[in-house]
């Protein structure tokens, strides 16, 4: 596998890099591989409910953006921030959260709101 990852071609970026980490390409692929996996694996994930652990067909997934909203409360499980994915029972739920974004280096913010929607087993929603 390494002798694959070593034929491939070599963009200006990477040699860049190879140059200053003195790294040979395939370790800089793996580097990319393990950085990306980090990345994903940084998505936390919080069951806002009580009890065991219920099967993916028996619950409903919520995905907040952590680069946009920050959950305050989620039905009776308050949070301050640092979830970005929810475990719900399906049902109507209620969800409290604050809105920003960044604009020329300022952050604005908007004051909490709370939405109420009906999940369904099986479902993934987005905050948005």
């Amino acid at each position: 596998m390494a002798e694959r990852f070593a034929r491939l071609r070599v963009s200006g970026h990477a040699r860049r890099l190879k140059a200053a980490l003195g790294l040979s390409p395939a370790r800089l692929w793996l580097l990319a591989l393990f950085t990306a996996g980090a990345h994903l694996a940084g998505c936390t994930t919080y069951r806002a409910y009580s009890g065991e652990a219920r099967a993916p067909d028996k619950i409903a997934l919520l995905d907040c953006d952590p680069e946009g909203v920050v959950v305050r409360r989620v039905e009776s499980y308050p949070f301050d921030g640092g979830w970005s994915e929810f475990e719900l029972l399906p049902g109507t739920r209620k969800v409290s959260a604050e809105l920003f974004w960044t604009r020329l280096e300022q952050r604005i913010e908007l004051p909490e709101r709370s939405a109420s929607f009906v999940a369904k087993a099986g479902e993934r929603y987005r905050c948005v």
